[in-house]
């Protein structure tokens, strides 16, 4: 009986702590990946990008992104996360965000908005080249765009951030839940 019961017990110990690192390793390193706090934790770029309250994909906020390049000043609207901490060099992560288009055009296949994520060292300098992922033109409801990536050795940090480029001359993006998990 004696014997049972500690392996009743230790097999509790082991359910209990796989379920807690499986609980940690699924965290998202983003805070307030809904945009519900604000500018308390994104910063806005410049008048092209937005908190708004509709449309939102959850929640009662999301990130709106206008385009008007008009070919002869150079607008680039961003909203972002930066120097983001908590993030493990050599891991594997996925970014997931939601975008949601209206009537964006541009000019030719590039110059798309785009989500885009770098990685920091322990001294906050930007290390290795962005990886982005860029959202389509045209008119369509919420998509998730998802990005499988892995953090440099010395990757102990993380911006995130969205961006309107010079080629994007109409339309909105909005932009809602953000993850970036292990």
């Amino acid at each position: 009986m004696h014997k049972k019961t500690l392996t009743l017990i230790g097999l509790t110990f082991v359910l209990f702590g796989f379920f807690s690192l499986t609980s940690v390793a699924q965290a998202n390193v983003i805070a307030d990946p809904s945009f519900e706090g604000g500018t308390a934790n994104w910063q806005l770029g410049d008048y092209g990008s937005s908190i708004i309250s509709a449309p939102t994909r959850t929640g009662s906020k999301a990130l709106k992104l206008i385009n008007d390049f008009n070919g002869t000043i150079a607008p680039v609207h961003n909203a972002g996360q930066y120097q983001i901490n908590g993030v493990v060099g050599g891991r594997e992560y996925v970014y997931t965000v939601w975008v949601k288009g209206n009537n964006v055009v541009g000019i030719g296949a590039g110059g798309k908005p785009l989500a885009v994520v770098r990685w920091r060292n322990a001294a906050q300098q930007k290390i290795r080249s962005e990886m982005y992922y860029w959202a389509p033109y045209g008119t369509y409801d919420w998509r998730q765009m998802k990005l499988y990536l892995q953090a440099p050795q010395d990757a102990t940090g993380v911006d995130v951030s969205f961006r309107s480029w010079w080629d994007c001359t109409g339309g909105e993006t909005y932009w809602d839940d953000v993850s970036l998990t292990p």
